[in-house]
């Protein structure tokens, strides 16, 4: 694809190193790190409180359901920053909804979300491709900063794709 897309341009490119992303190689992950006192210790916590479940949208009626979630949590969370979140501009929303049309149906789009009490705290869109997960956007309630609902769904990807038998996480984005 990439390619095709490369092929089709007229101007002339150069692709250099601008910065690092985080990478997990599960194949040679420690177990041990998995073990992080804080973040079992935030899971822990809510889960006393209520109801704390992680699962990944299936459908396209509860993927919709849920990128409006992360549309919002982005715009929440930027509105913080000096740049504003890119989902403020309608362009990028419905590149994520047609991407998800077309690709949650083969599988491709993941859609993750961590919720308390029947409220997503914490959404990861990504893709599953060639036996990794690219994560593109992470998302989360700014309601629940202090329990690092992030963190906590990061974990949750991490043993899910460790039993599923993945080789990476990647998680896309810059140092």
């Amino acid at each position: 694809l990439s390619k095709k897309i490369l092929k089709g341009m007229t101007k002339y490119f150069d692709i250099s190193l601008t910065n690092k992303c985080l990478s997990v190689d599960l194949k040679r992950l420690d177990h041990k790190d998995l073990k992080k006192r804080d973040i079992s210790r935030n899971i822990n916590y809510l889960k006393n409180k209520g109801t704390l479940s992680f699962y990944n949208a299936v459908d396209l009626s509860e993927a919709h359901r849920v990128l409006n979630t992360l549309f919002e949590q982005h715009i929440k969370r930027w509105d913080e920053k000096e740049t504003p979140s890119m989902f403020k501009e309608n362009k990028y929303k419905e590149f994520i909804i047609d991407l998800t049309n077309e690709l949650l149906p083969k599988g491709k789009v993941k859609i993750w979300v961590l919720e308390f009490n029947q409220n997503p705290i914490s959404i990861e869109f990504g893709f599953e491709y060639n036996n990794k997960f690219l994560s593109y956007c992470r998302t989360y309630d700014v309601g629940y900063s202090k329990q690092g609902p992030g963190m906590m769904l990061g974990k949750f990807l991490v043993d899910h794709y460790l039993q599923a038998g993945f080789n990476e996480l990647d998680f896309s984005r810059g140092a």
